[in-house]
């Protein structure tokens, strides 16, 4: 449940989902609990590269 009035939130991080292990998945679980509470979430983050140490195939070009 969200008290008070709905904010908007930018996220700003390293890791983000889709990257398995590490901060990764916590950061992308913030993000979605605080939209599941109603908040409006922006992230702006670094593309995936673990565990290969290299941008993953489908992130080239973007």
């Amino acid at each position: 449940m969200r008290q008070g009035p709905a904010r908007r939130i930018l996220f700003i991080g390293l890791n983000y989902s889709p990257e398995p292990i590490g901060i990764g998945p916590y950061s992308a679980g913030l993000a979605e609990a605080l939209v599941a509470r109603g908040h409006e979430v922006q992230a702006v983050v670094g593309q995936p590269y673990y565990p290969e140490w290299k941008l993953y195939e489908r992130y080239k070009g973007r």
